[in-house]
């Protein structure tokens, strides 16, 4: 009985070798983002390298824990203070970060959950170029 399932297996990575291979492609892509910086970035405190990296995540803890997700502030009081600036970031990068911190944390986030999730996020989006390139050539 094994014998017949380990060549279901084998049968399988040979119809589908292309995907077999994108795939360890993307695992790699994903842990030479994640491992080297573990140290670095994943520990708690999280620690973010530049203004923009906090200050997205300022948008999305206020779009999460504002009570007000998927919609996003777009004047903020706290920047050029006392005036305060119209936000000049496209949303989607906050969006697509607060919705994988949504799923993730069930729709009850926290931001516990935030800090733990995010600085996930960007290095998947990394891998996921892989796919988009591979699927992009074969369409032409």
């Amino acid at each position: 009985m094994w014998y017949y399932d380990y060549m279901k297996i084998i049968g399988f990575i040979k119809n589908n070798i292309a995907l077999v291979i994108l795939a360890a492609i993307f695992v790699f892509a994903l842990a030479i983002r994640i491992f080297p910086s573990w140290n670095i970035v994943f520990s708690d405190p999280i620690k973010y390298t530049a203004d923009d990296g906090i200050y997205h995540m300022r948008l999305v803890e206020n779009m999460l824990l504002g009570g007000h997700f998927p919609f996003r502030i777009y004047f903020d009081p706290y920047t050029n203070f006392p005036h305060g600036t119209y936000i000049h970031f496209t949303p989607l990068y906050d969006w697509i970060l607060a919705f994988v911190v949504w799923i993730f944390s069930f729709g009850k986030p926290t931001i516990e959950s935030i800090n733990l999730v995010s600085p996930f996020v960007p290095a998947a989006m990394g891998a996921l170029v892989v796919f988009l390139v591979y699927f992009l050539t074969k369409a032409l």
